[in-house]
């Protein structure tokens, strides 16, 4: 019997220089029979164009998870800056039940920020050493004169409250620190300390039905520190590495950069990093289906 014929060499260099799904689908297969058949999922944001996890990519997975046979585990390979912690509380719920809850992630590189709290939600994470997970403590876009900065909230709260007390405990004229605090919204304060708490909620939520089943808020909170104390880790951009993460008692799963799995993984990292950095900003697909959101100089 005649061998089908190889497509045209033409075609395999473009779909290769253009990173086509049919690049990427052989990886997720390999990656899925040696996780033992469980279903792959990769879920990539862009690190070069401004985006984030919203409630849109929640509706994208779930697609392709309602395509795909999960009845062996999920897996779902994530490379993300984060973004709104209600659309991954949206998200966590759905690889939960598309999974009959045998969820695990994997980071390649980095799951910061939002992502993190997604982590939060597996079972498992698989990491190497190079992985980075990353503070979950909630930031704002600040616009100045020159543009703008994201800066923590937790130091918009701290600055409003020092200065607060400040105004009242003061024997001498409290005139100058009024002054400063004029330059805050009392209703934007309120929000925040709202925000700083639901994610803290969602945080706790999260790793009660996964990897901290049983323990209590307290218990919860006081093992996360690291991710949620900006004075831990100085910076919300900050690396939290695997051994870190392991210290505050998560269910981090160690693969060796030399093993043939991760030397897959990150084959798989470098096509659809290198997709979303160029052609598209989102990218959420299996080896059967794909969605993805196009670059912003690439919309029409």
């Amino acid at each position: 019997m005649k061998e089908p014929r190889r497509p045209p060499v033409h075609a395999r260099v473009f779909a290769e220089r253009g990173q086509a799904p049919d690049t990427r689908a052989p990886l997720l297969r390999e990656i899925g029979r040696v996780l033992k058949g469980r279903a792959v999922v990769a879920f990539y944001h862009s690190f070069v164009y401004e985006v984030m996890l919203v409630d849109q990519d929640v509706a994208m997975l779930e697609d392709v998870l309602m395509g795909t046979d999960t009845q062996n585990g999920l897996t779902v390979i994530v490379s993300s800056p984060g973004g709104s912690a209600l659309a991954v509380e949206r998200l966590i719920n759905v690889c939960r039940e598309h999974s009959a809850g045998d969820f695990e992630v994997i980071v390649p590189k980095q799951a910061k920020s939002a992502a993190t709290l997604l982590c939060f939600g597996a079972n498992r994470i698989l990491m190497s050493r190079t992985s980075e997970l990353g503070p979950i403590d909630m930031q704002v876009y600040l616009r100045t004169q020159d543009g703008g900065f994201y800066a923590p909230v937790d130091v918009i709260l701290n600055s409003y409250e020092t200065l607060l007390d400040q105004a009242t405990k003061t024997e001498g004229r409290p005139d100058p620190y009024l002054q400063q605090l004029m330059n805050y919204d009392a209703r934007l304060i309120e929000y925040y300390k709202r925000e700083q708490a639901l994610g803290e909620d969602i945080a706790v939520a999260a790793l009660q039905q996964s990897m901290f089943s049983g323990k209590s808020r307290r218990q919860i909170l006081r093992r996360i520190r690291p991710f949620i104390e900006p004075s831990e880790t100085k910076s919300h951009g900050r690396a939290i590495l695997i051994e870190q993460a392991k210290q505050c008692g998560l269910n981090v799963q160690e693969v060796p950069i030399h093993e043939e799995l991760w030397e897959q993984i990150m084959e798989l990292h470098v096509r659809a990093d290198q997709y979303v950095s160029r052609d598209a900003s989102k990218l959420i697909e299996s080896a059967e289906h794909q969605f993805y959101v196009p670059a912003p100089s690439a919309e029409v």
